[in-house]
């Protein structure tokens, strides 16, 4: 197995009929699993089963070698089951190969943090700006070449992290975010900063470098 991508037509929660299977996958005598490329397989499906209990949801995607073989792990889309799981509070899809953030991110009411840096996404939803909890949202190293107006009524939000995208222009909502005390911006292809920034009162940390 050289790579395993996950998406919608993919097991994204186990269910007790693979747990199972896993463990048909061990030695008898070592408990140890037989293919050792199987382990960060195993490992990240195990993550996603605790998701439930412990209200986050950390998917970040990765390579791996065992010996001779390499395994490659990463998300290509947002499943409808991480997205059901409404009691959610840290969302972590870092390093994955997800190219967009699904309009029915909005059920995630209770999301404080969204991670979704090191991906392919390419715009931000309008439905984002339901999560009226959300205190961090990082999205470094993706394709977004705009930001739609959807900060505008994010007054939770304490971190925003746009940096090394293709953004030509800042959005003037990111001025709404009152509470913002750290704001990246770097690496992109703003070539002006607005007046208005000035209402960020709160603002303690704003990387504009590379620009």
């Amino acid at each position: 197995l050289d790579i395993l991508r996950l998406d919608e037509s993919s097991i994204v929660f186990p269910n007790q009929h693979l747990m199972k299977q896993s463990e048909a996958m061990r030695n008898p005598e070592t408990r140890m699993l037989e293919n050792a490329a199987c382990a960060p397989f195993m490992g990240f499906l195990r993550r996603i089963a605790d998701c439930r209990l412990h209200r986050s949801m950390v998917l970040q995607g990765g390579s791996w070698r065992c010996g001779g073989s390499s395994l490659t792990l990463k998300l290509s889309v947002i499943s409808s089951e991480i997205l059901s799981q409404g009691n959610c509070k840290l969302l972590d899809v870092r390093h994955n190969d997800l190219k967009d953030i699904p309009q029915g991110i909005a059920p995630l009411e209770l999301l404080t943090a969204l991670h979704v840096d090191h991906n392919r996404i390419r715009h931000i939803p309008e439905s984002l700006g339901a999560l009226v909890r959300l205190r961090a949202f990082t999205a470094h190293d993706n394709d977004l070449f705009e930001v739609p107006e959807v900060f505008a009524g994010m007054t939770s939000l304490v971190s925003l992290d746009l940096g090394k995208n293709g953004i030509s222009k800042m959005p003037l909502t990111v001025t709404g975010c009152t509470s913002l005390t750290r704001l990246n911006l770097s690496h992109n292809k703003i070539q002006e900063l607005p007046d208005t920034l000035s209402r960020l009162t709160s603002l303690r940390y704003l990387y504009v470098g590379h620009n």
